[in-house]
């Protein structure tokens, strides 16, 4: 059962209005619940429009202007939410990942705790160093090595911080319990 009701623009103060209209001029209609309300961590983060203004921030950093290819950072993605069944999360970056062209086959082997048969050098890197941190809560020198010489220490720093992030955007979805568009399914059910 979610436990934050929808907030529509009509119940919005103007710091909260600012920062929706903000979200919203990113994909029009693409993050809003038919009744205008958000869909997924957008809504939360309008519950502090100054915490939110940040994350939104970050976020599009992380993912629109990292030093790591955009396959190897939705590979990334989908690991952190896996590892948190962060379903809103999965469902959303599922579809991302598809588009920029991350093969069906490794979603699957993610989804189901397989390691992938990447076809990718820097995809595979990510997803290991990226098991490693969060299983462990470090990164072996190995992984290090073969993630820095492929992605750089710029890339290093990006993938780090997207990691963080993107647990950060977990917690939020399973705190708050965020549901699933209308007619979606759990994947991890």
């Amino acid at each position: 059962m979610p436990r934050l009701t929808p907030l529509t623009p009509d119940k919005m103060t103007d710091a909260q209005r600012a920062l929706y209209d903000t979200i919203d001029g990113v994909r029009p209609g693409a993050r809003q619940a038919p009744d205008g309300s958000l869909i997924g961590p957008f809504d939360a983060f309008l519950r502090n429009p100054n915490t939110g203004e940040k994350m939104l921030a970050l976020g599009s950093a992380m993912r629109f202007n990292s030093a790591v290819p955009r396959p190897a950072i939705e590979v990334a993605i989908l690991c952190v939410g896996r590892k948190w069944e962060a379903e809103f999360e999965w469902w959303a970056h599922v579809r991302l990942a598809r588009e920029v062209g991350v093969e069906d086959h490794v979603i699957d082997s993610i989804l189901k705790e397989e390691v992938p048969d990447f076809s990718d050098d820097i995809q595979a890197a990510v997803y290991h160093g990226v098991q490693e941190l969060l299983t462990n809560r470090q990164l072996s020198n190995g992984a290090y090595a073969k993630l820095k010489g492929l992605v750089g220490e710029d890339g290093l720093l990006d993938l780090f911080t997207l990691v963080g992030y993107y647990t950060a955007i977990s917690i939020i979805l399973n705190g708050f319990r965020v549901p699933l568009p209308e007619g979606e399914k759990n994947a991890f059910e």
